[in-house]
């Protein structure tokens, strides 16, 4: 029995900040990722058979896909993630076959946040001074001297 699931995230951003959310959220992932822009790759379920509809913008595989070899920590389906015409992401996965991740969508919603304030920090000129990631938690300390407290708190 198939425990499919499709979820929609709250996030915008392009495919490349999501390769990238996926990789530090799980980073054997990393040569398994498949990317199409058109958003046509298909996703197979545990039994190796094509999921019927819309097709994914990025894709993971599960060990059950007929032309990929399977990623560590996906034992099931396939992962798919799709761009929706408003931007946002929807992202279907068999979480019970997720065997590394807890609460897929949750960690891909805030990893895109945290990647984000870093990157507005860095053009505010804030000083990254810790950003580190284990298995429990990823921790990340922004910085910014008094100058540009004063600056920040002005405009």
């Amino acid at each position: 029995m198939s425990h499919w699931q499709a979820g929609k995230l709250e996030l915008k951003c392009s495919i490349d900040v999501l390769r990238r959310a996926l990789i530090r959220i799980m980073p054997e992932w990393e040569d398994h990722i498949k990317i199409d822009e058109s958003g046509r790759i298909p996703i197979y379920t545990y039994r190796g058979v094509k999921l019927e509809g819309e097709g994914m913008h990025i894709m993971i595989p599960g060990i059950k896909n007929p032309t990929y070899a399977g990623a560590p920590g996906l034992k099931y389906n396939d992962l798919g993630l799709r761009r929706e015409g408003d931007g946002t992401w929807t992202v279907q996965v068999d979480d019970s076959g997720l065997t590394k991740v807890n609460h897929l969508r949750e960690q891909i919603q805030g990893e895109v946040m945290r990647m984000k304030a870093i990157a507005l920090s860095k053009i505010r000129g804030y000083q990254i001074l810790q950003d580190e990631s284990n298995e429990d938690e990823t921790i990340t300390d922004i910085a910014m001297d008094r100058e540009m407290v004063k600056q920040f708190l002005t405009q």
